[in-house]
């Protein structure tokens, strides 16, 4: 089991290519190529949440607890692997009610020699970036992407779908 806090900054993307195009110039290479991903999130509040994620043959438990004070996102966050996704969903669902679900394509990027990463995440309301690592890693890779730290999305994932109103198959309330 990792605990640890978790620290990053989220960006929407209107115009993707051109930050794309620096990721490469700056040396980041793909490091999980573009997945689907899909998301359930029992006991969602503003506090904290609780997430189980498939994404290709892989199954992730995760609780987030609320969000700590400053400028970058951070909150402590406790993750495993889990054997049999399916059987954990229904048993989660079951026990808490799921509170929604969610889908996105990931792909992530690293940069060798750095402790830190970038998810590129697609979504039905356009593209994503979440900026992971140290705070001082976070703050001087948005930087060089000529991204500030005014620029951040505020909202979690959760947030973002259940506001917009997803589309079918990216992001449900169950009935």
């Amino acid at each position: 089991m990792a605990a640890r806090v978790e620290t990053e900054l989220k960006f929407h993307l209107p115009r993707p290519a051109p930050i794309r195009r620096r990721l490469r110039a700056l040396g980041f290479t793909v490091q999980r190529p573009r997945a689907r991903e899909q998301n359930w999130i029992y006991g969602h509040s503003r506090a904290s949440l609780l997430r189980l994620r498939h994404t290709g043959d892989r199954w992730l438990l995760t609780a987030k607890g609320p969000r700590l004070p400053g400028p970058l996102k951070r909150r402590q966050e406790i993750e495993i692997e889990v054997a049999d996704g399916p059987a954990l969903r229904k048993l989660l669902a079951l026990a808490l009610g799921e509170a929604m679900s969610y889908s996105r394509h990931r792909t992530v990027y690293t940069h060798a020699g750095e402790r830190g990463e970038i998810a590129w995440d697609e979504t039905p309301f356009g593209v994503y970036m979440e900026i992971e690592g140290s705070a001082a890693w976070v703050r001087r890779t948005a930087a060089a992407l000529g991204l500030s730290l005014a620029q951040a999305e505020p909202r979690s994932y959760p947030e973002i779908f259940d506001r917009r109103g997803a589309p079918s198959g990216f992001g449900t309330r169950p009935a």
